[in-house]
């Protein structure tokens, strides 16, 4: 309908609070099933949230300029519905504040397409695809424009925009976050205001439009909101604001306005002065330069993504991934004697985490940056960065005098003592004294050493590193594990003898185990050789292919039994995996059938440190339990696989138990099952989409497992699932999400441990009757 007829309506119905149109017309009456309309009408002032920022928010009369404008607003577009108009676009631009008034309503007919309006301002059941539409949509719409208005006054100070109005890629996505954050009690931080900052009278009006839209006597229905079916099934718009997929970062255009070339000419000039070097040494009694160097900059290194200026590799490494770079270079023309930018640190962390990756013995990595003029070198350990400023490579066109030159012949020098060391001797090997005996060979103690503290990017080199390799041990296919980890977390080697020791069952046999690295830098290396445990579970699934075995059911339900006893049973002796994922349970065949086996404790949390046996074990393996166990309290909240993690873990709850450890089981089982009952989505089902926050999946989670249709939000299409394997399924979310038939999703994101109680009719389904007795002792009076 021609938005010109929209006026007539509310004009001729008395409207109030819309703009005057002093002249309209059709222009166009047809082309191509298109018309064009004039419409002239009066300035109506400024949008909503630019009036805002005018007032002042100290004066009193704010609030009452904010009361005013709510209560115009509002019986506007009720009036607008009485006469039969819905707006179905209320957004920022649309509320003008000068001259009273409203413009740019629509008509109330039914949607052709169901995802009409801004999506930052949508409503939770239009951002779902929900057709219906009435007035109270409007005014929910109204309550975030309101807002988004009010967080540029209270902000919270977060640079990033906050989780209410961030994630607009994924509308269903949105909806289900914002189901989410209306029920907490921090709401109003999710959508980036700062409640102590908040007139009182302010913050009584905003609480009152939260409750008049969503609750119902005292109870919340924001996840009833979710629940009718949706018409546009997780649609996807364009990406307004160009977000990265990833976080890694958009350069900066700094390069361009000097241009690209003058970096290329910086590193080909580098790269001649390194061969240079080289041949002079090898023409004298120099030492010689174990490495070469090869660049990068228009192709990744083989078999990465990574694809750094320059590298320095061996001599004898033809053919060479970046598990074989020693000692990578990054350049930039604009010379920085400061601290590093972000941009460039994260990006030269980037390639330290693949090399960490790769060579797991390493003791420390070194980079060299090139910036302008001046040569860098960082070397990262597990818990530090070392900054060390060679010096000036090169000298400006417009000195010429002989001591600028000075300099240079010391930095060749500096350049030619790092070329000539050999890996072993500079980071590669796993001797302690490494660092070392590599600064003791130094004698120029001019050189300036920064200790950096600066890892603000996404690219973590802390926690657990890990490599795992196949080997032969007595004749025996088995797998070598090497685990570096802080020296203040507890050892995977000590998380088995736990195990072992209290008969704990469905774990890897474990042929041999010690310590190789006591402690460097705050970090420990260890070494396991443990059994094949066979393939991961959505392996094993595929290959057994369910609709051509008929005990596809039994030796699922089989293997959701052994894992939960498993779980179970080291919960009992004071054990929390916290790191269930596909690749750590392995599957395998015993005795002619399959059967589960969960491997990679490295993540485990010993909750009975204080006991005596804990302490003994801690003796053993020669760390300190009370240390440990305190930081374990503590411990970093995001610990696991995200796509794995329980709703209260990914909100940052600190709380764990065997619980969660179970829900994330719930999730690795959907994960596989969606593998082969795929519900046809063109991408990720939002149950499993990567969210730059982990937060976000779980407050998308939360309100999914509410909803009727929950299985096709984790990409399952329920038509094809066999009824036996529906009813598993139905069992462990009522048993993990439910409690006497009401939903405690809402209750799993506060920050306060939920008391769960046994459901034993749900748990009956899918674990063994020891499984549940040992599981109803633990929560018969409270969560221990």
């Amino acid at each position: 309908m021609p938005e010109n007829a929209i006026y007539d309506i509310l004009a001729s119905s008395g409207v109030q609070r819309i703009p005057r149109v002093h002249s309209c017309g059709l222009l166009i009456k047809d082309f191509r099933g298109y018309r064009l309309d004039y419409l002239v009408m009066e300035d109506c002032g400024v949008p909503l949230s630019k009036a805002l920022e005018t007032l002042k928010p100290r004066e009193r009369s704010f609030v009452g300029h904010i009361k005013r404008i709510i209560d115009d607003v509002t019986s506007c577009l009720v009036d607008a519905f009485v006469a039969g108009v819905l707006h179905r676009d209320i957004s920022d631009g649309n509320i003008a504040v000068k001259i009273d008034g409203i413009n740019g309503v629509g008509m109330n007919e039914e949607a052709h397409d169901p995802i009409t309006g801004t999506p930052k301002y949508m409503s939770i059941s239009t951002l779902l695809g929900i057709q219906y539409r009435s007035v109270i949509t409007d005014i929910e719409s109204f309550f975030y424009v309101m807002l988004n208005a009010l967080r540029s006054i209270y902000s919270t100070g977060l640079h990033e925009t906050p989780v209410g109005f961030g994630f607009q890629r994924c509308l269903r996505a949105l909806g289900y976050i914002r189901a989410t954050s209306l029920i907490r009690e921090e709401w109003l931080a999710d959508f980036g205001i700062e409640r102590g900052k908040l007139p009182s009278k302010l913050l009584h009006i905003l609480g009152a439009m939260r409750r008049f839209l969503f609750y119902k006597d005292g109870e919340y229905i924001g996840y009833c909101l979710t629940e009718m079916p949706p018409v546009v099934d997780g649609k996807v718009i364009p990406n307004q604001h160009g977000l990265a997929e990833s976080y890694l970062p958009n350069y900066p255009n700094a390069l361009t306005s000097v241009g690209r070339s003058n970096q290329a000419r910086l590193l080909a000039c580098f790269k001649e002065l390194v061969r240079a070097m080289g041949e002079k040494a090898a023409a004298s009694d120099a030492p010689e330069m174990p490495y070469r160097c090869e660049d990068y900059q228009n192709m990744p290194v083989s078999g990465s993504a990574h694809q750094p200026d320059l590298v320095f590799v061996c001599r004898g490494e033809r053919h060479f991934t970046i598990g074989a770079v020693h000692m990578p270079l990054e350049a930039k023309v604009l010379r920085n004697t400061g601290d590093i930018d972000d941009e460039d640190l994260g990006q030269i962390l980037y390639y330290v985490q693949a090399i960490w990756q790769t060579q797991v013995t390493r003791m420390f990595v070194p980079v060299l940056f090139l910036h302008g003029s001046l040569l860098s070198l960082f070397v990262f350990t597990r818990n530090e960065s070392i900054r060390v400023n060679i010096g000036d490579v090169f000298v400006a066109a417009d000195e010429p005098s002989l001591d600028a030159y000075g300099p240079i012949g010391t930095t060749l020098l500096n350049i030619y003592f790092l070329l000539s060391l050999s890996p072993g001797e500079f980071g590669a090997d796993t001797s302690q004294s490494a660092l070392v005996s590599a600064s003791s060979r130094w004698r120029d103690g001019s050189i300036e050493v920064v200790f950096a503290s600066r890892f603000e990017r996404q690219v973590s080199l802390h926690g657990r590193l890990t490599r795992i390799v196949k080997a032969r041990y007595n004749s025996q296919d088995v797998f070598l594990k090497l685990s570096w980890l802080a020296t203040n977390r507890i050892p995977e080697n000590a998380i088995y003898d736990i195990l072992a020791s209290n008969h704990v069952q469905r774990i890897p046999r474990v042929y041999s185990s010690g310590l190789l690295i006591e402690s460097f830098r705050d970090y420990r290396l260890d070494y396991m050789v443990m059994e094949d445990c066979g393939t991961s579970f959505s392996n094993a699934l595929a290959m057994l292919n369910p609709r051509r075995n008929p005990s596809f059911v039994e030796v699922l339900k089989r293997i959701i039994n052994d894992v939960t006893s498993c779980l179970v049973d080291a919960s009992v002796v004071g054990i929390l995996h916290q790191n269930i994922s596909d690749s750590s349970i392995a599957i395998r065949t015993a005795s002619g059938r399959l059967s589960a086996c969960i491997i990679d404790w490295g993540h485990a949390k010993d909750t009975c440190w204080e006991s005596n046996a804990s302490r003994d074990i801690s003796r053993k393996w020669n760390y300190d339990s009370e240390r440990v166990g305190k930081t374990e309290e503590d411990h970093d909240l995001t610990t696991g696989t995200a796509e794995y993690m329980g709703i209260s873990t990914l909100l940052g709850v600190k709380y764990r138990s065997v619980i969660t450890d179970i829900e994330s089981l719930f999730y690795v089982i959907l994960d596989a099952l969606r593998g082969i009952y795929f519900a046809g989505l063109d991408e990720a089902p939002i149950g499993f989409s990567s969210y730059e926050d982990p937060k976000i999946l779980g407050y998308v989670r939360a309100p999914c497992l509410y909803r009727n249709k929950w299985l096709v939000d984790f990409g399952i299409n329920p038509r094809g699932v066999p009824l036996e394997i529906l009813n598993i399924l139905e069992a462990m979310r009522r048993f993990l999400f439910f409690k006497d038939g009401e939903y405690i999703g809402l209750y799993l994101i506060q920050e306060s441990p939920y008391k769960y109680s046994i459901d034993e009719a749900s748990a009956r389904v899918f674990m063994s009757k020891d499984t549940i007795a040992l599981l109803k002792d633990r929560f018969s009076n409270s969560e221990s």
